[in-house]
């Protein structure tokens, strides 16, 4: 990819993502409290999620390698 359409697409990304999250802060407002504790929990949910699944892929992975010996 070209370096002045990755910058520009980057840019323009950065720029949603941060006008979505100073939207979001304005709309919460005085409840951040309450928000950020929702978020805790759901972080540690998806957390779990996240991790459960790069067990099963690795287990998943060391199985295959194993069933084929001829390979390195």
């Amino acid at each position: 990819m070209p370096l002045r359409l990755f910058t520009t697409l980057t840019a323009a990304g950065s720029g949603m993502w941060n006008a979505l999250l100073i939207g979001a802060g304005v709309a919460v407002g005085e409840r951040h409290q309450e928000v950020s504790r929702l978020l805790g929990t759901y972080s540690a949910v998806v957390l779990g999620a996240l991790l459960i699944i790069v067990l099963g892929v690795a287990a998943w992975w060391l199985r295959g390698r194993r069933s084929r010996p001829g390979r390195a």
